[in-house]
């Protein structure tokens, strides 16, 4: 994650240029989410509350827009903010450790149920999602297990209690994070043990061997 990748604002999505990547280099590519849980995610959310929660959305677009000069200090500030904790590993901590929407923030029966609603689409979107991908990760990575497995998703679903990589530890994998300046070595060495300690000893001692 880079600044610049941010302000940019347009041109092609990052999982999308690594699937042409792969195309490219003749891999395998394997589809973590299907088309139509892509295109229809909201399952906890009736039409009523999307309808609602459209127009709460225009209302609050409306009233930042009066505020625009500030909204747009404040919105590259929060970019270098999220990208320098991004790279220092502390983005969870600052960002995704704390509710949305204070309870003392909800003064009324419409923001109680906005806050109702966002907490639906969190549900939808990040908590169910990050279940199914991690499960599906796993099962790949079991039927994967000689093979170096490349996975791409939104940062939003590497952070909180019942992030992707929260199921993955739950599930016995070791997660570890790695630094810009880090090192990673694609060796012709295979692991052929289908038990995930000895697939974790064997990813090991990949890494060691130069």
């Amino acid at each position: 994650m880079r600044n610049n990748m941010i302000k940019q604002g347009s041109g092609i999505f990052f999982d999308w240029y690594i699937a042409l990547k792969a195309a490219e280099e003749r891999k395998t590519i394997i589809s973590i989410e299907t088309s139509t849980e892509q295109c229809n995610p909201l399952w906890s959310v009736s039409e009523d509350e999307i309808v609602y929660g459209i127009e709460a959305s225009l209302k609050e677009l409306e009233a930042l827009h009066a505020e625009r000069s500030t909204l747009l200090w404040n919105s590259t500030s929060r970019e270098n903010e999220l990208v320098k904790h991004y790279k220092c590993g502390t983005l969870e901590d600052k960002f995704f450790n704390k509710k949305e929407i204070p309870t003392e923030m909800v003064h009324n029966i419409e923001e109680f149920r906005a806050a109702n609603i966002r907490e639906k689409l969190n549900y939808d979107i990040f908590t169910q999602r990050n279940y199914r991908m991690a499960r599906r990760m796993d099962e790949v990575f079991r039927q994967k297990s000689n093979h170096i497995v490349f996975v791409a998703i939104g940062a939003g679903h590497f952070f909180g209690d019942n992030s992707v990589l929260r199921h993955l530890q739950r599930k016995g994998y070791i997660v570890q994070q790695i630094g810009e300046n880090d090192k990673m070595y694609l060796l012709n060495h295979k692991c052929t043990s289908s038990s995930k300690a000895k697939i974790q000893t064997c990813m090991e001692k990949r890494a060691r061997v130069e």
